[in-house]
């Protein structure tokens, strides 16, 4: 009797992109910002998701609900999950708050108080891996180091944490001529859609009321 021998599944992610994005009509440029989640294989999380995201996703997708889409300006996780409902064991598509969990439940000596981003957590999660007994002293070094600035960057957060979320429901910015990207670019299709034979005319009517 044959054996059956069970195919690998590839995993699937859906993780959750947040940054912003360059968009631009003509000398009109702008910086929005964006947040989507997408599903990833475990190819495209081996080759990085960041960089999967970056080069592959967010040209094929952001153009969709940002129109005239230019690059990705930044970039984070903020969410990981896998579609069949077992528990994210790479940190590599971790956001930082997983990165967090993670590094409590496998009870790692990894401060993570002293590590400002997510990328720089990520490293300091696989240098301890590779070689523990380096990454302690390494860690105790980077501690002394970034003593003061990690209790001002505490500090500050916790001092404007009301300032940032009015921040966050603010108005959008404008360019050198007072406009919002949208009126910007309202303004600029107008334009385009202006015949040159109408937009000739207009001149001459100014110039023959100036003469009156």
């Amino acid at each position: 009797m044959a054996v059956k021998v069970r195919e690998k599944t590839d995993t699937i992610y859906r993780v959750t992109f947040k940054g912003l994005a360059k968009i631009a009509v003509g000398k009109n440029v702008s910086v929005e910002p964006y947040e989507m989640t997408v599903r990833m294989n475990e190819a495209m999380v081996q080759a990085g998701p960041l960089a999967s995201w970056r080069n592959y996703l967010a040209p094929q997708l952001l153009p969709k609900i940002l129109p005239y889409f230019q690059r990705v300006r930044t970039q984070e996780i903020i969410h990981a999950e896998r579609e069949d409902g077992q528990p994210i064991d790479n940190p590599a598509v971790m956001s930082f708050e997983q990165l967090v969990e993670y590094v409590e439940l496998a009870e790692l000596p990894v401060d993570t108080n002293i590590y400002m981003d997510a990328g720089e957590l990520r490293n300091a999660i696989r240098e301890c891996r590779e070689n523990e007994e380096a990454f302690v002293q390494s860690q105790k070094r980077l501690a002394q180091r970034r003593g003061p600035e990690v209790t001002m960057k505490q500090s500050a957060a916790e001092l404007n944490a009301e300032l940032v979320l009015s921040l966050n429901e603010s108005a959008p910015g404008v360019n050198a001529e007072g406009q919002t990207f949208k009126e910007a670019l309202a303004a600029s299709k107008k334009e385009a859609e202006t015949p040159k034979t109408e937009k000739g005319k207009g001149k001459g009517s100014d110039s023959a009321a100036a003469d009156i």
